[in-house]
């Protein structure tokens, strides 16, 4: 048996109706188990601690978190459980439909939720699988997860990435950013109608009001929210929408923040907020906080979007970076983010000729002290320039490392990592009058038929990000820091 991939303890979490457990006791676990070797986790069995509904969606999310894939008990029975589907909702939206495995025990099931393309199914009654059922059933988990965590395909003239360890003085990158964004001007929706990335922007934009909605529908009401390098407020309506209770907002440009508090003012948020003006890849906004309950309890959620990498300019703010993000995180919590894919932006700068690569819309260069043969954990220089938005320096982020550190520092569990083009696929079909809402793709005509595009050049740009989602165990024990 292969071991499994980093992170994992299972093969795969198994949704079943509570009526179909005899089955998986007699059957499945024998055949799958005690035979052939693979490692699967059950409700019933594998979560930590029994108790109220708050306990098993912790429960749930840690174990979709440590397993590989999802494997879906289809029956009769399935189909009528509340709870099965509500648990099969949860791993779609996170772990995606290409994790998903259908087994199908009963013909003529109805399942709506489970149509469409990206599901693999196995059926017992299928004559070319029934004789020898299991031993399919096993091989079809193994191909999925060999398919789902194979390496990066590199060309052969391509080396892999590898990261060492470079401890650099830190620099000057976060002033540079905050002169940026305090230059920015404050432009109006005709103008911005007129860009050529108008649609970028806006899909970006549903990228993250699925992924806020998709975790504030798993946090209790009213929750406290942590909007990490707030910058002008983008997502202020959002956490009007999802009745968030309390907002802290943090960014390094005060001209943004300022921004950010009027905005708030003229568009009816009414939230108890605080509004904070500090670098936070280099300070501590734990001592800043002013509300009571965040300084004894802290935060629900913990949300940065399309900053995050900014503070990975050395160690010392990487490390203060995710510290704000993380610490003041309540058991039961998340951290969620949009980041550049490093893995991606490596391959393809290693693979252009001058170290260079884009489009009319961006381009990126690797700075020139980056060396690709051997990439640094922190302090990976890159320049970015995005037309009208961006035009500064950023870095690396190399995602194991993000998931070991937090993992180990501050026991959260990632959930989600996906780059943009993979969520939208996955995302697309539940969110289309969002998506329509929020002019995420230009709107075509042919005939009697509409239909939704993007550039090829934004769609490029697009595919430069990933979306991750982390989260903290109602029991958790942290690392004690100083």
């Amino acid at each position: 048996m292969d071991p499994l991939p980093h992170g994992k303890l299972y093969h795969s979490f198994v949704v079943h109706s509570s009526a179909d457990t005899d089955y998986v006791k007699r059957k499945l676990i024998p055949q799958l188990e005690d035979d052939r070797g693979l490692k699967l986790c059950f409700s019933w069995r594998d979560y930590e601690a029994k108790g109220d509904k708050d306990a098993a969606l912790s429960n749930l999310n840690r174990c979709l978190a440590e397993s590989c894939v999802v494997a879906l008990l289809v029956t009769n029975n399935y189909a009528a459980s509340a709870s099965s589907q509500d648990a099969t909702r949860i791993a779609l939206e996170l772990m995606g439909r290409e994790a998903i495995i259908r087994i199908v025990l009963e013909k003529g099931v109805n399942t709506p939720n489970l149509s469409g393309q990206g599901l693999v199914k196995i059926e017992l009654f299928n004559p070319e699988v029934k004789a020898n059922f299991f031993e399919n059933l096993s091989k079809l988990i193994k191909k999925k997860i060999k398919d789902l965590y194979r390496p990066i395909v590199q060309p052969d003239d391509v080396n892999p990435v590898v990261l060492s360890d470079n401890d650099k003085e830190p620099g000057t990158s976060s002033s540079a950013v905050a002169t940026w964004y305090n230059k920015l001007p404050e432009r109006g929706i005709d103008f911005r109608r007129k860009s050529p990335i108008f649609y970028l922007r806006n899909f970006n934009n549903w990228v993250k009001s699925v992924l806020i909605n998709a975790v504030l529908n798993r946090l209790p009401s009213n929750p406290y929210v942590l909007d990490l390098c707030c910058g002008k407020g983008g997502d202020l309506l959002k956490w009007r929408k999802g009745r968030v209770g309390y907002l802290a907002m943090a960014d390094i440009a005060k001209t943004s923040v300022e921004q950010a508090e009027a905005r708030m003012e003229s568009k009816g948020v009414r939230i108890p907020s605080q509004f904070i003006v500090a670098d936070c890849s280099r300070t501590r906004l734990a001592d800043l906080y002013e509300d009571a309950t965040v300084r004894e309890q802290g935060f629900h959620l913990s949300s940065c979007q399309f900053s995050f990498h900014y503070g990975f300019e050395s160690e010392e703010q990487a490390l203060m970076m995710i510290r704000n993000a993380c610490e003041r995180v309540r058991p039961g919590g998340y951290f969620i983010g949009t980041i550049p894919n490093a893995q991606e932006i490596v391959y393809r700068l290693r693979k252009s000729k001058d170290l260079k690569f884009g489009n009319d819309l961006y381009h990126i260069s690797a700075d020139s002290e980056l060396n690709l043969d051997e990439v640094p954990l922190f302090g990976a220089k890159y320049h970015f320039h995005l037309e009208e938005v961006v035009d500064v320096p950023e870095y690396l982020i190399y995602f194991p490392l993000l998931e070991k550190i937090l993992k180990e520092e501050y026991g959260m569990n990632c959930v989600l990592e996906t780059p943009f083009h993979d969520f939208f696929e996955t995302h697309m079909k539940s969110n289309l009058r969002l998506l329509h809402s929020m002019e995420a793709l230009e709107t075509r005509d042919e005939g009697r038929n509409t239909f939704g595009t993007i550039s090829e050049d934004q769609w490029e740009a697009i595919g430069l990000y990933i979306v991750f989602a982390f989260h903290k165990p109602l029991e958790v024990r942290e690392k004690t820091i100083d």
